[in-house]
C-alpha cells in the first residue's frame, strides 16, 4: 500500500493541509531519552520530526488514530520494562507478572497518561479510524509494511492526508 500524499524536502507546508502522524514520530517527540536518542541517529526519522514541526508551525491540522496512541503506549511500556530489567534483573524477569503488577508500572502509567493528555493531544487531534469501513484485503497486503502501517496509510489515503513517518518498515514508500 502506498500513501497517496508524499512529503519530501520540497513539500510546501500550508495551513489547509492535513497530516497524520506515525508512532515513531510520537516516540521521538514525546517518548523517553532512549527514543529521542534513536531519532537523532536516524536521518529519515529526523526529517519526519522536522516535517511535524513545520506542520505545527503553519497551524496545519495534525491527526493521530487510536492505533498510533496504542502502539505509542505499548512501546513506551516495553522500553521501560527493558530499562528496569537491566537495572534489576532479579525483580523484573517477566513483563506481565513482574512489571505490570509493580508500582513502577503504576507510576509509568500516570506519566504516560499525562504525556498523552497534555503533550500529544495538545497539538494533535484524534481521528476516527473507521475500521468498520476498511478493506481488510488491502490492509493485509503487507509488502514491506506491517498491519498497523498499512492501516495508518489507509486512514491517510481515505482522508486525503499526508503521512509523517520515519518508520523503516515504510522505507519503500517515498515520502
Amino acid at each position: 500500500m502506498i500513501c497517496n500524499k508524499i512529503i519530501d524536502n520540497s513539500h510546501l507546508f500550508e495551513k489547509n493541509n492535513s497530516y497524520i502522524v506515525d508512532t515513531n514520530v510520537l516516540l521521538a517527540l514525546f517518548g523517553n531519552k532512549v527514543f529521542i536518542n534513536q531519532a537523532s541517529n536516524n536521518p529519515k526519522l529526523s526529517d519526519a520530526i522536522k516535517y511535524y514541526n513545520k506542520a505545527v508551525s503553519v497551524k496545519a491540522e495534525v491527526y493521530v488514530p487510536s492505533i498510533v496512541i496504542s502502539e505509542f503506549v505499548n512501546r513506551f511500556f516495553r522500553q521501560r520494562f527493558k530499562e528496569l530489567k537491566q537495572k534489576d534483573p532479579n525483580q523484573y524477569q517477566d513483563y506481565k507478572k513482574d512489571y505490570r503488577m509493580s508500582q513502577d508500572y503504576k507510576t509509568d502509567s500516570e506519566y504516560i497518561k499525562q504525556v498523552i493528555k497534555q503533550d500529544i493531544l495538545h497539538n494533535i487531534k484524534l481521528i476516527n479510524d473507521e475500521f468498520d469501513k476498511v478493506d481488510i484485503d488491502t490492509i493485509f497486503n503487507f509488502g514491506n509494511a506491517d498491519f498497523n502501517d498499512n492501516l495508518i496509510i489507509h486512514i491517510a489515503n481515505q482522508n486525503g492526508m499526508y503521512l509523517i513517518s520515519g518508520d523503516n518498515d515504510t522505507k519503500t514508500i517515498p515520502f
